[in-house]
Order: structure tokens, then C-alpha cells, then sequence
């Protein structure tokens, strides 16, 4: 199980970030035309804000985040998105400033304040929607676990009802009711109906008295003459 959904959440992280990285290479070179250090730029953002995420995913681990109320964990995502965004600017800039030092190339003028500002909001989003589909999955993950609990539970409920209605009622007793009663259907059919009654009356008994704690003694006696009123036709004068 825990493989399992470590490989779900590599798959996830891969494609997800491989996405953003994609659409956002695809725009940057259709603005900039293709040119290698775009690509690179959004390379080294993307792979940045994976490993972010990633190394906060541990924290996450750790504090246990996935077993806490609904309420709490929305402020934390909250507040985390922003500040695994001021993260990931702190590593991906100075290093996309090196690169573009480095390229000669002139960016006094593209990661001004307004552009930084923009891109904490952007970033906060991708991180907000990180969180919803992470803590999502695996609330429907426990959702399915319970619900899973629940069904086995009661399918071994059922079971020992089963069991307990089997030590309630005695089969040999229940097979010589039925022939007893085959043989009245031709010689007495109104004394077979009786008894039809009787045995109807005790197997109902049967299976009502597991669900109560009490009965009544006047339903106790009406359930022993319905047993005696069968008994009598195997017995006879006896």
C-alpha cells in the first residue's frame, strides 16, 4: 500500500511539474522566441518549486498533517503556500540571475517589484492547488478505508449473527418439524396449517431474539407451547 501510493505521488509530482514547466517554456519561447536560456530559466523554476514541495511534503510527514481537522488544515495550507513561495523565489532567482549574468544578457528591468510581487501571488496558487490535491486525495483515501472498515465490519456482524442464529436453532429439531408436517398436509390439512403457524412463530422468535436484550415471559410461554405443539406431533400420545 504505502509503495503504491509512492509511486501515485512521483507519477503526480513528475506530470504536474513537467506540465507547468512545459506551458510555461511553450510561452516563454513564443514571447522570446526560442532561445535556450528561456527554456532553462523554466527549467531551473520548475525543478526548484518540485524540490520545495517535496522537502515540505517530509515536514508534512512528520507533523502528521493528514490525520488533522478540516478547519486547521486549510489555515495551514494557507499560510505555507506563501511562505514556500518566498522559498522558492529565494532559490530560483539568484539563480536565474547568475544564468542571465552570466549569458550577458540585460534584466535590470524584468524582476522589478511589481513583476515580484506577481509572481509570489502565481506562485502561492500553484502551491494552494499543490495542497488541495494532495490533502484531497488522501481524505478520499481515508473516506474509501473507512467505508471499506465499515462493510467488513458488518459482513462480520452478519456472520455472527448467522453463527449465533445457528446455536439458536436446532436443525435436527427443524428437519423433523418439516417432515412431521408433510405428513399432517394429506391426513389433517388444517393441523398442518397450525403447525405451519407454530414452526413460522418459533423461527421469527428466533431471529428477533438477537436483537433484543429483554422479552417478555408471556412471549417466552407462547414460544414454548409453539415448540411443545411441535414436538407433540413427533411424540404423539407420548
Amino acid at each position: 500500500m504505502g509503495q503504491t501510493q509512492g509511486n501515485i505521488y512521483w507519477w503526480c509530482q513528475l506530470g504536474g511539474w513537467g506540465l507547468y514547466f512545459l506551458i510555461n517554456a511553450f510561452v516563454g519561447t513564443t514571447l522570446a522566441g526560442f532561445q535556450l536560456w528561456v527554456v532553462l530559466l523554466f527549467l531551473i523554476v520548475s525543478l526548484s518549486g518540485l524540490l520545495v514541495i517535496h522537502l515540505f511534503r517530509i515536514y508534512i510527514h512528520k507533523a502528521d498533517w493528514k490525520n488533522q481537522l478540516i478547519g486547521p488544515l486549510i489555515i495551514k495550507s494557507l499560510v505555507s503556500s506563501v511562505g514556500l513561495s518566498v522559498i522558492w523565489m529565494a532559490i530560483s532567482f539568484p539563480t536565474i540571475y547568475g544564468m542571465l549574468y552570466w549569458l550577458s544578457i540585460d534584466f535590470e528591468n524584468v524582476f522589478d517589484w511589481p513583476y515580484m510581487l506577481l509572481t509570489l501571488i502565481n506562485y502561492s496558487i500553484l502551491y494552494l492547488m499543490w495542497f488541495l490535491i494532495y490533502f484531497g486525495y488522501h481524505l478520499f483515501e481515508k473516506y474509501r478505508r473507512a467505508e471499506i472498515d465499515k462493510w467488513k465490519l458488518e459482513a462480520a456482524v452478519k456472520d455472527a449473527e448467522l453463527l449465533a442464529l445457528k446455536a439458536q436453532i436446532n436443525p435436527h429439531f427443524i428437519f423433523n418439524s418439516l417432515n412431521n408436517i408433510r405428513g399432517l398436509v394429506l391426513e389433517n390439512p388444517a393441523k398442518a396449517q397450525d403447525m405451519i403457524t407454530n414452526l413460522s412463530g418459533l423461527l421469527r422468535y428466533s431471529l428477533q431474539f438477537s436483537t433484543k436484550e429483554t422479552v417478555t415471559l408471556e412471549e417466552e410461554l407462547r414460544v414454548v407451547r409453539d415448540y411443545l405443539t411441535l414436538e407433540s406431533i413427533q411424540l404423539e400420545d407420548r
